[in-house]
């Protein structure tokens, strides 16, 4: 396989990281569904949007350096889709430790993931140029 240089893991260091986390968090749940507390079928759900979350993003990224129009197009689904994850993942946080008196320190985590997919958002649609 040859590198492009428009496919580059460090310029898209954010990106790669956020798919490794995906595909990361779904093989923790496939492995260990009572890391999900609401029984096997929500962490079957979630482990299966978790792992074509980081496929996608994954996809994304390669399409970009080799699908030149539609590539960028992918990059900013699979950003949307990721801020929407772990935006979903803060609130489910806040949901369930909110009533017990607290909110777990995952929340900023979280929160800070979808602000880093924004960025990545904002920056996708900053650089127009064709390519």
């Amino acid at each position: 396989m040859s590198f492009s240089p428009a496919f580059t893991i460090v310029n898209r260091q954010s990106e790669w990281q956020a798919a490794l986390a995906m595909l990361g968090a779904a093989l923790v749940i496939a492995l260990f569904p009572s890391a999900v507390s609401n029984g096997g079928f929500t962490a079957l759900m979630l482990c299966a949007i978790f792992f074509m979350s980081g496929c996608l993003r994954a996809a994304s990224l390669y399409a970009n350096g080799n699908w030149p129009v539609w590539g960028r197009v992918m990059r900013v689904l699979a950003a949307i889709v990721g801020a929407l994850l772990w935006l979903q993942m803060a609130l489910s946080q806040v949901m369930w430790s909110y009533p017990l008196g607290y909110v777990t320190i995952d929340v900023p985590v979280y929160v800070v993931l979808a602000l880093g997919e924004f960025v990545t958002i904002y920056r996708i649609m900053a650089d127009g140029r064709p390519h």
